[in-house]
């Protein structure tokens, strides 16, 4: 039976945004190894984060929802807020209603697509993608990816390990689509348009896929750079012919009008790998890439590519940086995830969240 997400069960409140503070910079110091992070879009629930949890104790994994307490001005964990998911996630989402309309939902990926409701400040109830839609089938490898898509809020697209790209509607609890996008496991998904997504692999495979014509030129087009292993792909809403990729080494430009050659190739540095992208949510050319320089940085990608300017330094990190996320609710505001490394023959974890403040660009 289809169920109804639209409406929430209860009226919604719009608070006003917080206060300006005059701190630029919070940490959070998670109990384990963050693995995905993620901003809530909501402006009912401003400066909340997602965060999933690394192999705890070789099976456990933890999702947990943080806020920003005023009071102690800081970000703090609400143990109503906390979850523990054995299924693994590797990325998480939260739904793309600005207007509050729908329940509030977050998503997560792993060994199944799951949605989850939070209710009267509680996770009270999840909706498992599995026993919605059927997944994963018995064929099925673990979800590798996800991306909600924010002109259609009903429907997520995920990648797999079985080198399958599939559209779920969560409302009408059904799949829309499912093709074999690559000869090796999907790395990342990324929505265009309302039914137009992208999607890479670690082969280094990129393919555009346009849900209205899945035979025409566009869908059936498959770009590939040789000796490259992709991770990350980003769509720029604001420049919507504009997609970043990132490799373990370079970040590439690519404009979808002509889908030959990278425009920019803006990282060259072999022994750097590339960890995280993010288009800025409010300007049109501004991109954010972090990784094992420890640093993340923001390039202004010129009209002219040829006289593209080097990156500017948004932070610097202690250690290697794991993931980045930019709010598009607060666009002045920025997460980053790295380690703390007690010593030099320490095993690295990823359990520092830094939330940082955007300076004017």
């Amino acid at each position: 039976m289809a169920r109804n997400i639209q409406l929430e069960e209860e009226e919604t409140s719009i608070s006003s945004r917080p206060h300006p503070h005059e701190r630029e910079e919070y940490i959070y110091e998670a109990p384990w190894g963050i693995a995905a992070i993620n901003w809530s879009v909501r402006p009912d629930h401003p400066f909340r984060l997602g965060i999933c949890s690394e192999l705890v104790n070789q099976d456990e994994t933890y999702v947990e929802i943080l806020k920003l307490d005023r009071n102690r001005d800081n970000y703090v964990s609400d143990g109503k807020l906390s979850i523990q998911d054995l299924r693994h996630p590797s990325k998480i989402m939260f739904v793309p209603d600005r207007s509050c309309q729908m329940k509030d939902l977050f998503a997560t990926s792993g060994t199944c697509l799951r949605v989850w409701h939070i209710q009267r400040e509680k996770i009270e109830d999840k909706v498992e993608a599995e026993n919605i839609f059927q997944t994963p089938d018995p064929d099925c490898g673990p979800i590798t990816c996800l991306d909600w898509n924010e002109l259609q809020p009903s429907w997520i697209g995920t990648g797999s390990t079985d080198r399958t790209c599939t559209i779920w509607d969560i409302e009408r609890s059904e799949r829309i689509s499912q093709i074999i996008a690559h000869e090796n496991e999907v790395a990342d998904i990324a929505w265009g348009a309302a039914q137009v997504y992208a999607s890479i692999s670690n082969d280094g495979s990129f393919r555009v896929v346009d849900l209205r014509d899945m035979d025409g030129p566009i869908t059936n087009k498959l770009w590939k750079r040789d000796e490259s292993s992709f991770g990350h792909v980003a769509w720029n809403k604001n420049i919507s012919y504009y997609i970043a990729i990132s490799s373990k080494s370079s970040v590439l430009i690519l404009d979808t009008r002509a889908v030959r050659n990278p425009i920019l190739d803006l990282w060259k540095q072999p022994e750097q790998n590339v960890n995280a992208i993010a288009w800025a949510p409010h300007l049109e050319r501004s991109l954010c890439s972090a990784g094992d320089d420890r640093q993340a940085s923001i390039w202004e990608i010129q009209a002219d590519y040829e006289k593209q300017l080097p990156a500017k330094l948004l932070y610097n990190a202690n250690t290697e940086i794991a993931q980045l996320q930019w709010s598009s609710c607060q666009p002045d505001w920025v997460a980053v995830a790295y380690s703390t490394k007690l010593s030099e023959n320490a095993a690295l974890t990823n359990n520092l969240l830094t939330i940082f403040k955007v300076p004017s660009l």
